[in-house]
């Protein structure tokens, strides 16, 4: 597991027929994990027995934003940001 934060700010113009100059600054907090189990049971020429469990990294965040315009407008902001999450599990028996 990974735990921190990212920090990121933009200017730019809004693309409408009005353009408004604006500065959008964004702090995100986020943890990262990844697993990854193989477990193994063999008892030779009888019985044969195995286990996985495996979780690709993903990435979880909660961001706060705030967006600064030329017209002297401030907009506050509250979200999260998930990556999609895949789990895998394998099992495979043998009886000799």
């Amino acid at each position: 597991m990974k735990m921190g934060w990212e920090f990121e700010q933009k200017y730019g113009e809004t693309d409408s027929t009005k353009v408004v100059k604006y500065y959008d600054l964004r702090f995100m907090t986020y943890a990262e994990a990844e697993f990854y189990l193989k477990s193994v049971f063999d008892v030779i020429k009888i019985y044969y027995n195995e286990f996985v469990v495996d979780l690709p990294k993903f990435k979880v965040g909660v961001f706060f934003a705030q967006q600064f315009t030329s017209r002297f407008e401030w907009c506050p902001g509250l979200g999260y940001k998930v990556e999609s999450i895949e789990l895998k599990l394998q099992s495979k028996m043998e009886i000799m």
